[in-house]
């Protein structure tokens, strides 16, 4: 069976990239050298239409919710994101792409000086009780960096992990039958720094889907 690579993690770390790269073309911020995600460290993706049902068949795929409908960037303001990326905001931007079950992602970049926060989100059509849905988090936490710390969490949604790796760390979280990060990047020094402010986000976040 040809194992599909998870575009919601490819995504992420593709937006802290542009969001730091796109921040320091605009600010002439250089502080030395600024650790950021890039393109040679992201795994490669396989095209999701190479694969055929032989090769695999998703177990109970049904229609999945509206995630149109949900407002990415309405979980919460600018005064919450700017303690996190340390300065005022240059920049709050929303944008769509497409996850591993060929479904809309929705994501919401906040864009600080040197530090990106994005929150990104998509719904699963697998049922909840198939072995799709329960091992698709950690599939997706697994996927983030070939180096990443995970840390598990019962605290957030139905499951969640506190991931670390280089240059980003935040909080993967499922809540069926959405599986969203809130995940901040670029010159982020020690990462354990953001892990309070980045919870609190995160249980608003998982707290608030429908």
């Amino acid at each position: 069976m040809k194992k599909k690579t998870n575009v919601f993690v490819i995504v992420i770390l593709s937006l802290l990239v542009n969001a730091c790269n796109l921040n320091l073309s605009n600010n002439g911020v250089v502080s030395g050298p600024t650790p950021t995600p890039t393109a040679a460290n992201l795994p490669a993706v396989d095209n999701p239409t190479a694969t055929s049902a032989a090769e695999e068949t998703p177990t109970e795929l049904s229609a999945p919710p509206a995630i149109q409908n949900i407002d990415v960037c309405g979980f919460f303001t600018t005064v919450d994101a700017e303690p996190i990326v340390g300065t005022a905001l240059i920049n709050v931007s929303e944008g769509s792409d497409i996850d591993d079950e060929g479904g809309a992602l929705r994501y919401c970049n906040y864009i600080g000086d040197d530090v990106a926060l994005v929150l990104s989100m998509s719904a699963s059509g697998f049922s909840k009780d198939s072995p799709d849905w329960q091992g698709k988090l950690l599939e997706t936490t697994k996927l983030a960096e070939p180096n990443t710390v995970s840390e598990a969490s019962a605290e957030i949604g139905e499951q969640a992990y506190w991931v670390v790796n280089e240059d980003s760390a935040g909080w993967y979280v499922a809540k069926y039958p959405y599986v969203f990060a809130l995940v901040v990047g670029g010159n982020i020094g020690y990462a354990e720094d953001y892990k309070e402010d980045l919870t609190a986000l995160a249980q608003r976040v998982a707290s608030s889907l429908p």
